[in-house]
């Protein structure tokens, strides 16, 4: 009997962090991965209060760019925060996710390996579990925004200050599952 193309894909490794007060959301989300077969690790706060969101941003973001992780979340109130420092990390693309949709396009199209968002826009449990799902079940696959995709390895190769991730090209082409160009003779 075959196994269908889903099944035969390999699982994602997901990488959760977040501020205490994201924690329900974040384990609704955790509770959906255990439930079809995903590994994650939280990185979060669980405590009220503490919000230390660099932290806690920069260790899914190592953890991703390092390849430990395939894909990261990391949620706050807004996402804007950890995806400005998630964008720091070389390797890393991060957006900020609103909904199941976004969370598509922000996959297929532009190659981003890093979620964030907040609950601002995600105002339950059953919602976060329908964006982690679309997050993880969509991958770069736009063949015509290829060349857009290059020119942005291009420009954080140029921008590029430290050799801290000697993985970089092969990262990049994890993230975006793409080939640089045969060159025409």
């Amino acid at each position: 009997m075959k196994k269908d193309a889903a099944a035969q894909k390999k699982k994602l490794r997901v990488a959760l962090s977040g501020p205490g007060y994201s924690y329900k959301l974040r384990k609704a989300m955790a509770e959906w991965l255990t439930k079809n077969g995903y590994e994650w690790h939280d990185f979060g706060s669980f405590e009220d209060g503490s919000q230390p969101y660099v932290d806690l941003s920069l260790k899914v973001a190592e953890g991703v760019a390092s390849g430990k992780f395939d894909t990261g979340v990391i949620l706050c109130w807004s996402g804007i925060g950890p995806a400005l420092i998630a964008n720091k990390v070389p390797g890393c693309r991060a957006a900020v996710v609103t909904t199941p949709m976004l969370a598509e396009a922000c996959r297929k199209g532009n190659g981003v390996n890093i979620l964030t968002s907040g609950t601002l826009y995600i105002k339950s449990p059953a919602m976060a579990q329908k964006i982690i799902k679309k997050w993880v079940e969509t991958s770069y696959c736009l063949p015509q925004w290829t060349p857009e995709m290059m020119k942005i390895n291009k420009l954080e190769r140029k921008y590029l200050k430290t050799d801290a991730f000697k993985n970089y090209d092969a990262l990049v082409k994890s993230i975006t599952h793409i080939e640089k160009p045969a060159k025409s003779k």
